[in-house]
């Protein structure tokens, strides 16, 4: 695990990718462990992850303007409190309240993200609410919890040596407690900046596992996604419908 920085001390931390619930051989990760899915890199270097499965990566054109909202793979919560999982690395003390639609910040984030999709030729993600919960509870289990990290504070995906445990992957377990059946694969990258719209999205284009996330190149096509926010916590899932 990674404890956090000072503030304003901006860290990002690898995406890897975990297709229908499987612990699939992907890519070496920079510490030299292999990771669930597609694998994992760190931000300071590794290769980037390959695919296990899953449909086509490559686009068809995109559309030129991101859509405003996705259709949902499932119902959301309204406003009400997300339902929080200490293990899974969901806020619980306290739950946060859904956003509908999420916040500005997120929404931009978000709208950038769709627009290096489509500088790509790929299509844009359609915005979830359900993964957008998600991504924001584990966003604040972090802040809460004072740690960094794709698993939770008692389940820990990567130690301060660089180690992994798989089985601590834990993007799309959050998205299936909160929403079951509803998604088939989810993904991760995850930021600690002062300032999301205006640094998060640079910093994963910038390294090529995270690059990766955003741009499908691990073997599977997203459908929706999301941006969950807190305070200086910034969380990216790229998510695939079950019925995709």
């Amino acid at each position: 695990m990674m404890s956090k920085q000072p503030y304003g001390f901006v860290l990002i931390l690898a995406v890897s990718m975990l297709g229908c619930g499987s612990q699939d051989e992907g890519s070496s990760d920079a510490a030299g462990g292999a990771g669930p899915g597609a694998g994992g890199t760190l931000a300071t270097g590794g290769a980037s992850p390959t695919g296990s499965g899953g449909t086509s990566t490559t686009g068809t054109g995109g559309s030129t303007t991101p859509p405003t909202q996705g259709e949902p793979c499932g119902e959301g919560w309204g406003n009400d409190p997300i339902p929080g999982s200490v293990d899974l690395g969901l806020a619980s003390n306290p739950e946060i309240n859904a956003i509908n639609n999420g916040s500005p910040d997120e929404r931009a984030v978000f709208d950038q993200i769709n627009a290096e999709r489509m500088n790509a030729g790929l299509e844009p993600l359609g915005w979830s609410d359900q993964v957008a919960n998600a991504a924001r509870s584990h966003a604040a289990d972090m802040n809460q919890l004072d740690y960094f990290d794709h698993g939770s504070s008692t389940r820990i995906y990567r130690d301060d040596a660089g180690n992994v445990n798989r089985d601590n992957w834990l993007p799309l377990p959050r998205v299936e407690f909160l929403y079951p059946g509803d998604f088939r694969r989810a993904g991760e990258n995850i930021a600690m900046t002062r300032n999301p719209v205006d640094s998060a999205v640079g910093m994963w284009m910038d390294s090529d596992g995270h690059r990766a996330a955003i741009l499908d190149d691990y073997g599977w096509t997203a459908t929706h996604g999301a941006i969950g926010i807190d305070g200086s916590m910034v969380v990216f899932n790229p998510a695939q419908c079950a019925g995709e």
